[in-house]
């Protein structure tokens, strides 16, 4: 369950809370921690105060990328978007999908990340940006 202490420890802001409540029948709570991989210098503060067992945020949750080559090179599930592309990392496999206004069409994609997905770029686009933008 959801407990926001990484958000907290996270010297440089790289676990973010978003408000998933639009789509609470996929999720069991109301926000999910979504990893900004820019950002984080895995100093391991989240997976010291994370109650879970062997709860690594900085590895374990979706992940914001800000370019193609640091998404290919992490073993993180999570997206990088370009464009009307979707670059998306899912379960150790790498997929190319069209993306408009948020929406994923294709049915290879979990319904959990393509809704992550939509509400990170209608509410949270900026956390696209890389930083210093």
């Amino acid at each position: 369950s959801y407990c926001g202490k990484c958000v907290d420890v996270c010297p440089n802001r790289a676990n973010v809370a978003i408000d998933i409540s639009d789509f609470r029948e996929l999720f069991d709570d109301a926000y999910q921690i979504v990893h900004i991989d820019a950002y984080c210098n895995e100093c391991g503060n989240c997976a010291s105060f994370c109650p879970h067992e062997l709860g690594r945020p900085y590895k374990d949750k979706f992940t914001v990328f800000s370019s193609y080559e640091d998404l290919k090179s992490s073993v993180n599930d999570g997206v990088f978007i370009s464009g009307n592309k979707a670059y998306i990392r899912q379960d150790a496999r790498a997929f190319i999908v069209s993306i408009y206004e948020g929406v994923i069409l294709s049915d290879q994609i979990l319904p959990e990340y393509k809704a992550l997905i939509r509400i990170l770029c209608t509410k949270y686009s900026y956390l696209f940006t890389e930083m210093g933008e």
